[in-house]
């Protein structure tokens, strides 16, 4: 004969399973909470030495970006004139 599981011992399962989960999830905000306060110490310790280097990637990005718009400019202007002269060689296509 085999034997079958009661409703309420499931039940006491599911929910210690849940609990279990529940612990992980907290242990885990937790410890990310933590590694996030010693980072902001360690930011706070190196003092204006941080936001010295924010400031330079920012610079860095806005160089970037404006690099990246005349390169684009470059290439639209390209773009154009190649048109003009396929318009042109069209053009004399037709003459």
């Amino acid at each position: 004969m085999t034997r079958t599981r009661s409703p309420s011992t499931s039940r006491r399962k599911e929910e210690a399973m849940e609990e279990d989960e529940e612990e992980e999830k907290t242990m885990k905000e937790e410890e990310e909470e933590e590694e996030v306060e010693e980072e902001e110490e360690e930011e706070e310790e190196e003092g204006g030495e941080a936001e010295d280097k924010e400031e330079e990637e920012e610079q860095a990005m806005k160089g970037e970006e404006e690099h990246g718009e005349e390169e684009e400019e470059k290439e639209e202007e390209e773009e154009k004139e190649a048109m003009e002269e396929e318009e042109e060689l069209e053009e004399e296509k037709e003459d």
